[in-house]
Parts: C-alpha cells; sequence; structure tokens
C-alpha cells in the first residue's frame, strides 16, 4: 500500500498534524541560561516501522509507534531520566547515572518490544517492529528544555547500530558506548551482561568509539581453545584473554583442566562447548596420522558433534595434502577460517568473534 500527500490516512499527514500538537514554543536564545551537564544518555529507536508504514495500514502503525513513545517517556520518568526529545517515535533522555540508565532501556525494550510485537501479529517476519536504545555517556549543553551537543548525535549513533551488530545468535536491543561501560557495576541487573562487539571510527576523533552489547548471559556460550602447544599456546592464550574481555566464556586447557582426569575433562569441555576455536600453526596437524594424537582426538571429537568450528591461520599454515589428511578431518578444510595478525589483530578478533554463536 503506497500512501500519498492527500491520503488522510498518510504518515506523513499524520506526522504533521502530532508535530503541530506537541510542538514547543521557540526558546529566547539571548534571555536564556545555557548550562553544561553531564550525564547518560538513552535514545530509542524503533526498527521496521518505516517498512510497517509502506506496507500495512498506516494508522495502526501510528497507533502501535505513538503507544511505544508513550510507554518509553513513562518508564524514562520513573527510573529518574528527564525526556529531552521526543520525535517521530524516538526519546532521547538524560539520566544522572549509567546504572539507571541502563534499567531503564532494558524495561523499555521488555516492555515496548511486548507492545510492538502484538501490535504487528499478523504482519511478516520480515517486518516485526522492534525497539532499541542507545547509551552513551557525555557533556550536553542544556537552555530550557533543549538540549545540544555531539553527545545526542553519538547515542543517536550508538543506537542505530544494534541492528549491525546483534545477530540471531547473539540477541540484543540495547548497546552502550565505552564511557557508558567503565560507568556500569561488573554484574549487571537482570541476569544481563556485556558483550563487547567492536569498534567505529569517529569522525574528528583519533579514538574509536568502543560498543558493547547488552545480552543475557545465557547468550554467551562456552568457546572451547584446541591448538598444538608448539606454535600455538601463545595466541591460544591471547584470544582466550581477549574473548574473555568481551565477555565471551572460554576453555583453555592450560588453565581450566584443574584436578580432573585430562582426557576426561578436555573431551568433556568440547562435549559442552557450542563453538570449537582451532588454532593451526605450521607443522601443526602433522602428527594427526597417530589415532593417539590429542589434537586429532579434539579435532575429530568436534566434528562428529557438529560443532561450530572455527580454524585461526598463523602465518605460514598451510593444509597438508589431502592424502595425508585422515579421514575423520577430512572435513576441516571446508571451515571458513580467520588469519590471525599481530598487525591487525583487532580486526582479526572482530572477525573471529563474529563466527562465534
Amino acid at each position: 500500500m503506497s500512501a500519498s500527500l492527500g491520503d488522510s490516512n498518510s504518515p506523513w499527514r499524520l506526522f504533521a498534524l502530532w508535530n503541530l500538537l506537541v510542538r514547543r514554543p521557540r526558546v529566547n536564545i539571548r534571555s536564556g541560561h545555557i548550562r553544561t551537564e553531564t550525564g547518560t544518555l538513552l535514545y530509542t529507536g524503533t526498527r521496521s516501522f518505516t517498512a510497517l508504514f509502506e506496507s500495512q495500514d498506516a494508522r495502526t502503525t501510528w497507533e502501535a509507534l505513538m503507544q511505544i513513545e508513550t510507554q518509553v517517556t513513562d518508564i524514562c520518568r520513573m527510573h529518574g531520566g528527564r525526556v529531552l526529545v521526543t520525535f517521530n517515535g524516538s526519546v532521547c533522555a538524560k539520566f544522572s547515572t549509567a546504572p539507571a540508565a541502563l534499567t531503564a532501556a532494558l524495561d523499555a525494550a521488555k516492555q515496548c518490544n511486548t507492545i510492538a510485537t502484538a501490535s504487528s501479529q499478523a504482519y511478516p517476519t520480515r517486518l516485526q517492529p522492534q525497539l532499541i536504545c542507545g547509551l552513551h555517556t557525555g557533556p550536553l549543553y542544556i537552555l530550557g528544555d533543549r538540549c545540544y551537543g555531539s553527545s545526542i548525535n553519538t547515542t543517536q549513533r550508538v543506537c542505530g547500530l544494534v541492528i549491525q551488530f546483534s545477530t540471531p545468535n547473539l540477541p540484543g536491543d540495547v548497546m552502550v558506548s565505552g564511557s557508558t561501560a567503565a560507568l556500569l557495576p561488573p554484574q549487571l541487573p537482570g541476569g544481563f551482561k556485556l558483550l563487547r562487539v567492536g569498534d567505529v571510527p569517529v569522525k574528528g576523533s583519533e579514538n574509536p568509539l568502543e560498543l558493547f552489547l547488552v545480552i543475557a548471559q545465557k547468550s554467551v556460550l562456552s568457546t572451547f581453545i584446541s591448538y598444538r602447544r608448539e606454535g600455538g599456546a601463545e595466541i591460544a592464550r591471547l584470544i582466550s584473554s581477549q574473548l574473555q574481555r568481551r565477555g565471551v566464556t572460554t576453555f583453555l586447557d592450560i588453565d581450566d583442566l584443574g584436578a580432573q582426569c585430562f582426557d576426561e575433562r578436555l573431551l568433556n569441555a568440547i562435549k559442552s562447548a557450542q563453538n570449537f576455536i582451532l588454532i593451526l600453526s605450521p607443522g601443526s596437524l602433522d602428527r594427526c596420522g597417530d589415532e593417539n594424537d590429542w589434537l586429532r582426538q579434539e579435532i575429530s571429537l568436534a566434528l562428529r558433534l557438529r560443532k561450530n568450528i572455527v580454524p585461526v591461520f598463523k602465518e605460514g599454515f598451510v593444509f597438508p595434502d589431502p592424502t595425508r589428511i585422515p579421514q575423520d578431518l577430512a572435513d576441516l578444510p571446508r571451515y571458513n577460517c580467520v588469519t590471525f595478525s599481530h598487525e591487525y589483530f583487532g580486526a582479526s578478533l572482530d572477525r573471529l568473534v563474529g563466527f562465534l554463536v
């Protein structure tokens, strides 16, 4: 269904009417007092509503959008936030503390996504609306009930990036910047945790914007790291420590075996892990012709259990001739790999995280 400007149900006509009714009076800049405050901003967006406007009943979609906006506004105020801007279904609110802003964001995402889903049950899955939230901490310039400053743009950008970094395997509705993550407690409420998903460049700044997705604890599944000690131990430790910093639980035999029997504990760890990272250094598969070789047994078990296998190639590694690869490892070369680079370690790690489930 296409909507024209002359259509009484057109979203553009409805928007113009709504904007006229809620438009604020102009602020006299000369007589007003501009003050600077630092706080945590929450910016919300509604994903898929544009598509719904264009393909479904505009009035029903608009009513749901306004209901969500009202709900978000009430939730922000309930948690001590000051609503600065509401526009086209989006809300921008300022909080004095980062934990209060996060609590409001999680509460809003939970309640409003229930409303959004109920309003579009008959719509195709690709059109299911979703409330997304971005949090960023920085300075603001406030005049009357208006606010200005790059912090608002940054918060809006963080909100929009939820769509890019949230996946079916790691679903999330809330994204926070590094400045906000630094102000949050180690243990988040409601069984949530922060997962560092990467950096994005910031125009005019040498420092990139760190991004953390707020996800449920159960979404972070264990990752087994397999390697040959000769040539692979150092990178295995490095990857393990960096993944843990991003909220991914890892199993590394050097650190995690404890007092249990080596073979039993190791095999159980592979069985319970969702991901299997395999460090492949030059010559690491040469001894896999021996059925008792532990690296071969680890890889073979991961293949049989159909784990999410992510090979990591160190510089100089090449697969042996197929005739030299044991039959139980024959499928290994078919898996997508990550090439490790010390020079571009951050990019290598981002690619690796992208393969995890």
